[in-house]
């Protein structure tokens, strides 16, 4: 695996999370 590659694998799993995080706090 290249390293962009795993930046990029990164940045999914940050943007996941934030976007769940911002789903609980709304109910």
């Amino acid at each position: 695996m290249e390293i962009k590659d795993l930046k990029a694998l990164v940045k999914i799993i940050t943007d996941t999370d934030i976007t769940e995080f911002e789903m609980e706090n709304a109910e």
